[in-house]
């Protein structure tokens, strides 16, 4: 079929139509062509010898001055890269400004994401007035931090860290601030992480890091309490706190009124305590550690002190006892007895009628009775002690049926124990002291086959 030739008009509207496709074939082929020309360049770089068409650099004043040493390069160095035993190859960023060459992490002195103190100095500062309490920010950074009315995250990164922008750490430090605009005057801002502190240097808190190494027989024991047999520990007593609440536990703040023939400091931690009166064999009252509180401010005129609760192991209230401070953690080791003696247990921080493994007791030794801590002791026992518990059990208790009549159902004693002095001494325990005072001891029971109790009999024999 033969087409129909086409007409002048029509041609040049065909042409204008193909035109954006010419343009862009055009446009590509140019940067075929470029492309090309760029890597001819490169490959003529590489070979030492100027690219096609490109006239020979003229030379410079600069090039006549000695090459920038090794450990220093300038900008059109040359770059050995390691392992090419030290032959040369040419710097790929010789042709970028002084502004856009790469640098190595941490060599720009110019990087403000450094979350370390900027400057040269401590940034040690005195906060305070005349007479009071003073507070040295900048050289130590406190676990805690309490929120003061208008404070940010901001203000409190250059104050305790003497760098504002590290003000992000702070936020990672405090999962429960959803917000890092939003604070409220009392709010806890922990300003650093969480870590076990060994006992020589750390916070003596309930978890502590041991500078020594311990056998695997070794014994941890959290201190609870003792038998008040000697003098009296009190040292002042909680009066109020600037909380509006009854109960205070952690890192709640105190008002503490302490004795004025005794110095005390800022920083120095004490324990809180109350008297226990629970059913015993001891005359002396027992004593229940219930915290742990460190001395914020204190004014020695009036012997009045705020305190922060560190460390809560039950409820603190206003009338609690102030005393020494002590390690909270023992680290028992087992120790020969030195000598044989008998003990007796005399009751628990508790109020169990029985006691078994893993719960502690006091019994009535102590050191001026030659007991060390780590000495451990048996409970033994003669007799039935199914006969011995139906004594609080009641007479019907001593009774048992008769199964083998067919008559009407009858019962009947059992027969009376009649040899128990001549059972053989039997040890259904062992217990391990843990601390001692003058005629007490706290002891953790460490094996039990059957219950322990008030009265139970102990022996420690000599050099076990």
């Amino acid at each position: 079929m033969l087409r129909k030739p086409m007409s002048r008009r029509s041609s040049s509207l065909a042409m204008k139509q193909r035109s954006p496709i010419l343009k862009y074939r055009a446009s590509a082929a140019a940067l075929v062509l470029g492309g090309s020309a760029l890597s001819l360049g490169v490959l003529a770089q590489e070979a030492g010898q100027a690219p096609p068409g490109a006239e020979p650099p003229a030379p410079t004043e600069g090039a006549l001055e000695p090459p920038a040493s090794p450990t220093e390069p300038g900008p059109s160095s040359v770059y050995t890269p390691p392992g090419t035993g030290g032959s040369a190859a040419p710097d790929v960023n010789s042709g970028l400004g002084a502004g856009d060459r790469p640098s190595a992490a941490g060599s720009d002195a110019r990087d403000g994401f450094n979350f370390g103190v900027r400057g040269g100095g401590t940034g040690t500062t005195l906060r305070g007035s005349a007479g009071g309490a003073y507070v040295v920010s900048g050289s130590f950074v406190p676990e805690l931090h309490s929120v003061q009315r208008g404070e940010t995250l901001w203000e409190i990164s250059a104050r305790h860290y003497g760098n504002a922008y590290a003000w992000p750490r702070i936020w990672a430090y405090n999962p429960q601030v959803q917000n890092p605009h939003w604070l409220y005057p009392g709010d806890q801002i922990r300003l650093r992480e969480q870590q076990v502190y060994e006992r020589s240097g750390g916070l003596g808190l309930g978890l502590s890091k041991l500078a020594r190494t311990v056998t695997p027989s070794a014994q941890f024991q959290r201190f609870l309490g003792f038998v008040l047999d000697d003098k009296h520990p009190k040292w002042g007593e909680v009066t109020g706190s600037p909380d509006e609440q009854m109960i205070l536990s952690e890192l709640d703040d105190v008002y503490l009124k302490l004795e004025g023939n005794r110095e005390y400091r800022v920083g120095q931690k004490l324990i809180v305590f109350e008297p226990l009166e629970v059913k015993s064999l001891s005359e002396d009252p027992f004593v229940w550690i219930r915290g742990i509180v460190q001395i914020e401010r204190y004014n020695p005129n009036s012997n009045i002190a705020r305190a922060r609760i560190l460390e809560s192991l039950t409820e603190i209230e206003r009338g609690a006892m102030i005393g020494p401070f002590d390690e909270t953690m023992d680290v028992i080791e087992s120790v020969p007895n030195a000598k044989a003696l008998d003990a007796r247990i005399v009751g628990a921080l508790y109020p169990y009628e029985f006691y078994t493994q893993h719960q502690v007791v006091f019994i009535d030794k102590g050191s001026e009775d030659g007991l060390k801590v780590g000495n451990r002791l048996f409970a033994v026992g003669r007799g039935d002690p199914w006969r011995e518990g139906l004594r609080s059990a009641g007479p019907a208790a001593a009774k048992r049926a008769i199964t083998e009549d067919d008559r009407r159902a009858r019962v009947e004693d059992t027969p009376p124990e009649e040899h128990a002095a001549q059972y053989p001494v039997e040890t259904y325990g062992e217990l391990i002291v843990t601390r001692t005072r003058k005629h007490t001891a706290t002891c953790l029971i460490t094996a039990a086959t059957r219950e322990l109790e008030r009265g139970s009999t102990l022996v420690a024999r000599e050099g076990y």
